[in-house]
């Protein structure tokens, strides 16, 4: 292979690689606002249910109070499903939703090296492994007093709660696990180049091309995480 040929395909590994970081860092942080959209529904739900058993006396089971707060509830219930589950060509169910609706983990691999990417599964699907957000009955006789709805309630602070830490769990997952691949692959790739020409010691020309592939790949991965309200965008540099 000539010394212009061997420039150019690393050039188009570094670029493929990009497009992988980008893949990974863009599905991370679709997986996050979707956790944070979780987040507002799970509140939306709790006023729900708190509109029922406020009112002195409560609504009673079959009233058309009731019944409208029951299937609000019911509704935002099934819009956290659709929100962990959206169609294809989204990888986000693969971090967040059911593992019996979205099989596997999330791994990507980067380069010709095997250099990967897996992280974690951050479930916040509302089924038992998930939220564990209760079903509840809009209309007697299965709904006949409000020990479940006081249940629900409860469950939904604790669904909040799980929420928020698997947010900063899904965070941290990328930085120990997506960044150092990130660096690791590009590193190589660049290595690779300088080492199959056939020079040992770097010229300055090929040490600055070098650090230019490098720079140009960090720079294009915006690492955007929204987290307790805020939005942290950082760029590697």
């Amino acid at each position: 292979m000539n010394s212009v040929e061997q420039p150019n395909r690393t050039y188009q590994s570094l670029s493929e690689t990009t497009v992988k970081i980008n893949q990974v860092a863009d599905s991370v942080r679709q997986a996050d606002a979707t956790m944070q959209k979780v987040g507002s529904t799970l509140n939306k739900m709790k006023s729900s249910l708190e509109e029922i058993i406020k009112n002195y006396p409560p609504f009673p089971p079959g009233s058309e109070q009731r019944v409208k707060a029951l299937k609000s509830f019911a509704a935002l219930r099934n819009e956290i499903e659709k929100l962990t589950f959206p169609p294809p060509p989204s990888l986000v169910p693969k971090l967040i939703s059911d593992p019996a609706k979205a099989p596997g983990s999330f791994s990507v691999t980067l380069d010709s090296q095997g250099t990967s990417v897996r992280l974690d599964r951050q479930q916040i699907d509302p089924g038992p492994s998930g939220l564990n957000i209760p079903v509840l009955p809009t209309n007697p006789p299965q709904d006949s007093g409000d020990e479940p709805i006081h249940h629900a309630i409860s469950a939904l602070y604790l669904a909040a709660k799980t929420v928020s830490d698997r947010r900063q769990s899904l965070s941290d997952n990328f930085a120990q696990q997506a960044l150092p691949a990130a660096v690791t692959s590009v590193t190589n790739q660049t290595g690779l180049s300088g080492a199959a020409q056939g020079t040992a010691t770097l010229s300055e020309q090929s040490a600055s091309a070098n650090s230019r592939d490098i720079s140009g790949i960090f720079s294009a991965i915006p690492v955007g995480m929204a987290f307790a309200g805020d939005t942290f965008l950082k760029r590697l540099t």
